[in-house]
C-alpha cells in the first residue's frame, strides 16, 4: 500500500516561521534589531570601495527639503572629520552627474541626496556611472517616514511588506549596506585611516568550509516562506563574494584576526542581506498556494506580519527590522561548521 504524507500547507510553514521569528524578536541582543552606524559602515565600504544607503527621518513639512540639506551636510562633516587622514574627497548631489571619461585618482564619496526621485533611466545611469569609476562611493540618502498613522490595526500589508527601498534590483544591488545612525553614542569618533582591501584579502584567510556555510546560509535565504523565492528571496549572485569580502573587513578591523569565523558570518549577513530581501506581500506571489494552500488565510497571516513590522521597525527605528528578523531565523537553522 502506498502512503500519502501531505506536504503542509504554507500557512503552517509560515507559521513555523513566525515562532522562528518571534523567538529572534526576544533574544537578547537580537531585539535591538537595529542597523549599524554610518560610521562603522564607511569604514567598510571606503576599504572595499562599496556603495552604502543612508535612511534618515522624513519631515512631511514645508522645511523637509531644508532637513534633507541639513542631514546631508552632517554626513559630509562627519566623513570629512572620521576619514581626514586618507586623501578623500567628499561633495553633496541631488542628481545623477554626467559621466566622466576619465577615472578618478583618489576617491571620491558622493552623498546623493535624490535617489527616491530616479526614474528608470536615470538608474540606469547612476549604475553605469558607479561601475566606471571603482573609486567612486555612494552614499545615497533615502527618507524613511517612521511614524505609525491610525495604529498598527489600519496598516497597507503590500505597501508595509514592500521593500523601503524603491531601486530597480540591478541598481539596488550595487549597494552594499544600509545604516541608519550618523555614529553610536554621543561623541563623535576620533579620524582612522582606512586600508585598501586589496592588502587585507591577502592576509586574512577564508576556508572552505567557512564559504560553504556562506553558501548554505544563502540557500536558506532563498528558500524562505517569508520570502519571494521567485527573486531568490533576494539573495543575488554576487552575495558569496560580498558576504566573503565582509566577513574579512569585520575580522581584520572589529576583532584584529586574520582569519574568518562563523560568528564573523553571521555579523556579515546580518548587516548585508537585509537591504536586499524581497518579502512576500501578498499570497499571489508564493507558488505554495498552488498545492493547497488557501489565499484568504495566506492574505491574513501576512496581515499580522505587516503589522508586526510596522509597530517593531518604529520602535528599534529600523526600516528593514522583518528583513533583519528573516536573516537572523536563517542563522538559527544552518549549522555552522565546527
Amino acid at each position: 500500500m502506498i502512503s500519502y504524507t501531505p506536504t503542509k500547507s504554507l500557512v503552517t510553514r509560515h507559521s513555523e516561521e513566525t515562532l522562528g521569528l518571534a523567538l529572534a524578536v526576544g533574544d537578547g541582543e537580537m531585539s535591538e534589531g537595529r542597523l549599524p552606524d554610518l560610521s562603522t559602515c564607511l569604514e567598510f565600504c571606503l576599504s572595499a570601495k562599496k556603495n552604502l544607503l543612508f535612511f534618515y527621518s522624513k519631515s512631511c513639512d514645508k522645511y523637509g527639503e531644508i532637513d534633507v540639506e541639513r542631514q546631508a551636510n552632517a554626513v559630509k562633516s562627519l566623513v570629512e572629520h572620521r576619514f581626514s587622514l586618507n586623501k578623500i574627497v567628499c561633495r553633496v548631489i541631488n542628481q545623477v552627474v554626467e559621466q566622466n571619461e576619465q577615472q578618478l585618482n583618489e576617491t571620491e564619496i558622493c552623498i546623493f541626496t535624490g535617489m527616491e526621485t530616479l526614474d528608470e533611466h536615470e538608474q540606469a545611469r547612476l549604475v553605469q556611472s558607479i561601475a566606471h569609476n571603482e573609486n567612486l562611493v555612494l552614499i545615497a540618502m533615502v527618507p524613511w517616514e517612521s511614524g505609525i498613522d491610525g495604529g498598527t490595526r489600519n496598516v497597507d500589508t503590500d505597501k508595509s511588506l514592500r521593500s523601503s527601498i524603491n531601486l530597480r534590483d540591478w541598481l539596488k544591488h550595487r549597494f552594499w549596506l544600509a545604516c541608519y545612525d550618523l555614529h553610536r553614542g554621543h561623541s563623535i569618533p576620533p579620524p582612522i585611516e582606512i586600508e585598501d582591501f586589496k592588502t587585507i584579502d591577502d592576509q586574512v584567510c577564508c576556508k572552505h568550509l567557512i564559504r560553504r556555510y556562506i553558501l548554505d546560509i544563502i540557500v536558506h535565504i532563498r528558500m524562505h516562506r517569508l520570502l519571494d523565492i521567485t527573486k531568490g528571496g533576494g539573495a543575488h549572485t554576487g552575495s558569496l563574494h560580498d558576504i566573503v569580502t565582509l566577513a574579512k573587513l569585520i575580522s581584520y578591523y572589529k576583532f584584529g584576526k586574520k582569519f574568518v569565523t562563523p560568528e564573523h558570518v553571521k555579523m556579515a549577513c546580518i548587516w548585508y542581506f537585509p537591504l536586499h530581501l524581497e518579502l512576500v506581500r501578498n499570497a499571489s506571489m508564493d507558488i505554495s498556494v498552488l498545492y493547497g494552500s488557501r489565499p484568504d488565510m495566506v492574505d491574513g497571516f501576512l496581515e499580522k506580519i505587516a503589522q508586526l513590522k510596522v509597530a517593531q521597525s518604529n520602535m528599534a527605528q529600523n526600516p528593514l527590522f522583518l528583513e533583519t528578523l528573516v536573516v537572523k531565523d536563517v542563522l538559527k537553522k544552518v549549522v555552522p561548521p565546527v
